[in-house]
């Protein structure tokens, strides 16, 4: 009895239609000659029936190729969906590029918008090296003797002053910068006209010294260089003052500086060179 069960639960679609076409057939045959009407019954039941039987058998089919053609979509979508995920990692490299010209290109614009010095060339250069540290703060640029780059050349950053040229290469030049020990820069407040001398710390700080206890300084005074001693040009942004040290013993006081440059962030210099070098400098390069 089981085996029989299972040839029917096996073969049921075929039963089923087999079936259909016995009854389809019997009821043909069961129509009497002459009676149109019963004919016309019978074709149509007929009919109604093989309809059936035809969805039946074909469902499956139709069920089949629709769930093929959802296959061959999905597996479309899986191969665009890669490829466009390809595309993507293809890409990150050259959008971050062109991000990264986007703002070099605006460091430069800020860069050469400063106002420019008829005695003084422009020369922009690019930092390739930092050596600062505890006991000294020096850059690398990538100009040189070539460039028109020349010594004592004063190197800005879009904001402040960033230091001098103290050697010079054919394609590179070293420059001391503000915040070293061994820097000194003549400088004077905006606001008041003091003159004092901004000295490296090897520290993120400027000191200002010979201020005298009685000098019209205060904090956030805009600092700038005075133009004395010849090397730096006049009104270049310094810094701002950030605190002031009184000694009760002596003639002067100390303030500390912060230098508008950037140092963190530095990329790119302006070099402010003279149009024209007197002999001995000439001699001395």
């Amino acid at each position: 009895m089981l085996p029989l069960l299972t040839l029917i639960k096996e073969y049921r679609q075929g039963l089923a239609a087999f079936v259909l076409m016995l009854v389809a057939l019997f009821l043909m045959l069961s129509v009497r000659p002459g009676d149109q009407q019963g004919m016309n019954s019978a074709q149509s039941l007929v009919l109604d029936i093989m309809g059936g039987l035809q969805r039946l058998i074909l469902s499956p089919v139709e069920a089949t190729r629709a769930a093929g053609e959802r296959i061959d979509d999905l597996m479309a979508l899986d191969a665009e969906n890669r490829r466009l995920k390809r595309e993507l990692a293809r890409m990150a490299p050259l959008q971050l590029r062109a991000e990264e010209l986007r703002r070099e290109n605006q460091r430069l614009k800020e860069l050469l918008s400063m106002p420019a010095d008829p005695l003084y060339g422009k020369l922009a250069a690019r930092v390739i090296g930092d050596s600062s540290s505890a006991f000294a703060h020096s850059l690398m640029i990538n100009a040189g003797r070539d460039s028109g780059a020349a010594l004592d050349s004063v190197v800005m950053g879009a904001r402040g002053l960033v230091g001098r040229v103290i050697q010079l290469g054919e394609k590179h030049s070293l420059v001391l910068s503000i915040l070293d020990v061994n820097s000194r820069v003549p400088v004077m407040a905006q606001r008041s006209r003091i003159k004092a001398m901004a000295a490296g710390a090897n520290d993120r700080l400027l000191r200002l010294e010979f201020v005298a206890r009685e000098a019209d300084l205060e904090a956030g005074d805009l600092i700038i260089t005075s133009g004395s001693g010849g090397v730096f040009p006049k009104e270049l942004a310094v810094g701002h003052v950030v605190s002031l040290q009184s000694v009760k013993a002596g003639l002067f006081q100390t303030a500390w500086v912060k230098p508008i440059a950037d140092f963190d962030r530095l990329e790119e210099v302006r070099l402010l060179t003279p149009a024209t070098l007197p002999d001995d400098r000439l001699a001395a390069q």
